[in-house]
């Protein structure tokens, strides 16, 4: 789209939303984290309390993997957008895949980090890691 075209402002526009979505998406997970951490009972028993504080850490840990993941694959398609309007660089032919395979990719994770324990896949991840690297 050239700075002539009446598309330029609309082009502009959509950048502005994809930032804006990301923002809201980031804000809504982190009020998620926190609204279960303040809605978890205060309990006097040791074990029901440390069963309580790990579920919450599994949800931290779930909601950080999920702004990552959003982050990893809009702000790239984001920033190569913006650099393509502002004319730093020729990104047409990067459309398709990010269109194809990145945003995709991140509809297909996050549901994916939602329903499973991921978060002990990647402890278990990193400990072997470590231990490779000893």
């Amino acid at each position: 789209v050239t700075y002539d075209d009446p598309q330029h402002i609309l082009v502009w526009a959509l950048h502005a939303l994809l930032i804006v979505c990301f923002l809201v998406i980031a804000i809504a997970y982190i009020r998620i984290e926190r609204a279960s951490t303040k809605s978890a009972p205060t309990v006097a028993d040791k074990e029901t309390s440390k069963i309580l504080r790990n579920r919450r850490r599994t949800i931290q840990k779930k909601v950080a993997i999920i702004i990552i993941t959003n982050f990893i694959t809009w702000i790239p398609f984001i920033t190569i957008c913006i650099l393509h309007s502002t004319r730093v660089l020729d990104a047409s032919c990067w459309y398709s895949t990010f269109s194809i395979v990145l945003n995709p990719l991140n509809s297909v994770i996050n549901p994916l980090i939602l329903s499973t324990n991921i978060v002990e896949k990647f402890e278990r991840a990193k400990e072997l890691i470590r231990n490779q690297l000893k």
